[in-house]
């Protein structure tokens, strides 16, 4: 995981990001027009980060979307392209939490019987 200094947040790779209930979208080539019925709000996403919510299913981990990412991009993921990747997208995530239509949930633990 990237572990830059200074003000960015970090993430456990392994969490699940999710779309919050509420949150209508309209697909527009390029670009998604998100509404918040709750809020009222509208938000615009650039391809990228668009790409990024579509992942956010609540299935896919942090560390998934960045390698899906990638893939779909056609990005070659090297060690330090992969942190920097990872970098930006923890960045979207915590942008689109912090608009409050993106939530994050932990992998579920199974009980093992002992």
């Amino acid at each position: 995981m990237n572990n830059k200094q200074g003000s960015e947040q970090l993430i456990d790779p392994d969490l699940k990001p999710y779309r919050l209930n509420g949150i209508s979208d309209v697909d527009l080539l390029d670009e998604i027009l998100l509404y918040d019925s709750e809020s009222k709000m509208a938000f615009s996403l650039n391809n990228s980060a668009k790409t990024i919510w579509q992942l956010c299913d609540g299935k896919r981990r942090v560390i998934d979307i960045t390698q899906e990412v990638a893939q779909l991009f056609g990005i070659t993921l090297d060690q330090l392209v992969f942190n920097e990747l990872l970098s930006d997208i923890v960045s979207t995530i915590f942008q689109l939490q912090d608009l409050g239509i993106l939530g994050l949930k932990e992998e579920s633990i199974t009980n093992v019987n002992l």
